[in-house]
């Protein structure tokens, strides 16, 4: 049992190691680039896109301020299946 454990944590210990290595040494390049990436087609969207005025399906969600809007989350939140399913995301053995 104990064999068992000192592997388990010697290949998670390699692991670690590994990704570190890769991290420091081949992503950089590729964070760097999507990255880039990300800003340049984050900024074509800010400028290209326009937003178009709600025709009112919403109703009183187009009006809503910061306050109301986490009002509804946690109402939302607080429903019980939504408690259910926090409760087994938070307790599942992955």
């Amino acid at each position: 049992m104990v064999l068992r454990q000192v592997c388990l944590s010697s290949s998670a210990i390699a692991v670690v190691i590994v990704v570190v290595v890769f991290i420091s040494f081949i992503a950089p390049g590729f964070l760097y680039f999507w990255g880039i990436v990300f800003l340049v087609t984050t900024s074509l969207v800010m400028v290209l896109k326009r937003e178009e005025a709600g025709d009112g399906e919403d109703g009183d969600l187009d009006d809503q301020g910061i306050v109301d809007t986490y009002r509804l989350l946690w109402k939302i939140v607080n429903l019980r299946a939504v408690k259910s399913l926090i409760a087994i995301l938070l307790t599942v053995k992955v």
